[in-house]
């Protein structure tokens, strides 16, 4: 069974990480080695269950919260295509959630088939689809009174390795009214088109639920959550994978464009200087590359290059 380990964004220092490789993974992979059961049990068409976790992940921690239709917006972006992206008064406005914004940048359709997502190559076409689904989806609910949620503030706590398809998000949580439990409701627009079970746990019924625990919540998205320095197929941290998100420092933050982490097989977090660091992404057939920050479409995301 396929191991993932996660990284995401520090209380302090926001960034995302993440890399499959053979034995290790997390927030977006390199999967050449995924198992049978890895695949079966966390479906992930064109990278886009991933990645919606990603964004939910990322947006919840930047933001302190899941109001989607409150912080974002669709437009129309390159090509004509229906995305999403910050709205001028919401919480992410201002570049406020600089790791969200550059997960957003990936609907562009330059990007498509740029990125790995835990084991699968993105389609930002999907990418895009999805979300901006979600999105007509909550507004649906909205107007029709149905899945309704409290406000809420969410703040980031840890994140752990567990089983196939669940690397852990935890967050400390308060709500306005009621409890927790109804927070699931926020997060309907991530599994509209079906179910998401790199953020959920699911009854006999289909409905989705989260875990939680006194006043923490719990989502599950595996490996394949924000970004993608990888470790090596040795579990060391010699080489990175298919793409890593620049570090973000400062107050606010801000990327650096300077520095990803990579993740050792123990999930630790070690910062090295992206250009021209080894790497290998079999799925976009480069075996043995350097780190590039050479798309202008993505501004933030080091991708392995052959050259």
């Amino acid at each position: 069974m396929t191991k993932f380990v996660s990284a995401i964004i520090a209380a302090t220092s926001l960034f995302a990480v993440a890399g499959c490789s053979t034995e290790t993974g997390s927030p977006n992979e390199l999967a050449s080695a995924q198992t049978e059961d890895a695949l079966s049990s966390c479906p992930n068409a064109q990278g886009t269950n991933a990645a919606i976790a990603s964004f939910a992940v990322a947006y919840g921690t930047e933001a302190h919260q899941w109001q989607i239709l409150n912080d974002f917006e669709e437009y129309r972006g390159y090509n004509y295509q229906m995305m999403l992206r910050p709205t001028a008064t919401g919480k992410c406005a201002n570049n406020a959630c600089p790791v969200t914004a550059e997960i957003l940048r990936y609907q562009d359709s330059r990007n498509d088939q740029k990125l790995v997502y835990d084991g699968e190559i993105l389609s930002s076409y999907n990418f895009a689809s999805r979300l901006t689904t979600g999105w007509e989806n909550m507004r649906t609910y909205k107007q029709g009174n149905r899945f309704t949620f409290p406000s809420h503030t969410l703040n980031f706590v840890s994140m752990q390795k567990s089983t196939v398809c669940s690397t852990d998000f935890t967050y400390n949580a308060t709500v306005a009214s009621g409890t927790l439990d109804v927070l699931v409701n926020a997060l309907r627009f991530t599994d509209g088109n079906g179910q998401n079970p790199y953020l959920f746990t699911y009854d006999s019924g289909g409905n989705p639920h989260l875990r939680v625990s006194g006043n923490t919540l719990t989502i599950d998205p595996t490996g394949g959550t924000s970004g993608d320095p990888s470790t090596s197929t040795s579990g060391d941290v010699t080489l990175a994978g298919c793409q890593g998100m620049s570090l973000a420092v400062g107050t606010p933050a801000v990327p650096d464009r300077v520095h990803i982490n990579v993740t050792d097989s123990s999930g630790n977090k070690v910062p090295v200087v992206a250009d021209g660091y080894p790497c290998a992404c079999s799925l976009r057939s480069v075996p043995a590359g350097f780190m590039r920050l050479n798309n202008p479409n993505s501004p933030n995301t080091f991708y392995c290059s052959a050259t």
